[in-house]
Parts: structure tokens; sequence; C-alpha cells
């Protein structure tokens, strides 16, 4: 038995657009929509899950009794971190596209998560749905 790297690697925007913040706010209060009105399928990987659960992929990482606040601060947060810096990320401009980056975070891991900010940056950002809805993917 070995270790294996376990990471992310995702492309988005050099910057993102100004309404940034406002387009994650939106998706995080519909999010807390369909988990308010009952819907138990993940987005993401399409299982069913448990009442009150969160998916084995993640999703979704805010609870119903998210407040408005508590919905701006998430949102806020995660784009104000991008394009991430952390210890164990690294990015380049996509030499494709000079208004794109890639970005990669993560480490080396025996069974669980890395536990590096930038991987569990990465990790919320996508598994949250904000990346989509700001061109990371």
């Amino acid at each position: 038995m070995g270790a294996d790297m376990c990471g992310y690697i995702v492309k988005g925007p050099a910057k993102l657009p100004k309404n940034a913040v406002e387009l994650a706010i939106k998706s995080l209060k519909a999010q807390r929509k369909r988990l308010i009105a009952g819907v138990r399928k993940c987005e993401v990987c399409g299982q069913d899950m448990a009442e009150g659960g969160t998916c084995s992929c993640g999703w979704p990482v805010i609870e119903k009794e998210t407040t408005d606040y508590g919905i701006s601060m998430l949102a806020r947060n995660l784009v104000d971190a991008w394009a991430p810096t952390y210890r164990d990320c690294c990015s380049r401009k996509d030499p494709d596209d000079p208004k794109q980056i890639i970005v990669f975070a993560g480490d080396m891991s025996w069974g669980d998560d890395p536990e590096g900010s930038g991987y569990q940056y990465l990790k919320e950002l996508i598994n949250s749905g904000i990346g989509e809805v700001l061109g990371i993917r």
C-alpha cells in the first residue's frame, strides 16, 4: 500500500467579472432553496442523499438553515481567494488563451483528502457550484 497524489486541476478566468460575488450568492441561495424544497439528488454526481446529509462528493456545502449572511460570507470568501496562492497551489497562464489560468492544488494522500488550504479551497469552490457559475471548470 502506498500514497497517491490527490488534487484538483481547474481552468478559469484570470480576472473574475465585477459581479462575481452577486453571481455566487445567487447560486448558493438557489442551492439552499432546493434543499428547503426537499431535493435530495446530488447535482454533482447524481446520487441520492439521506435527509440532511451531504453526498460523498461534497455537495451540498451549505445547509438548509444557512442564513443570508452566511451565504454572502461564503460567496465573498470563495470569490476573493481566486486565483488561489496557497502553499499547495501552483498556477500559470493558459498557453492557448492568456485571459485564462490553469491552477493545480493537491498533495499526497493515504486515502483521505489532502489537508492543504489550496486543495480544500478548490474542493469547496467546485463542489459548491460557484466555480461553474464563474467559468471555473
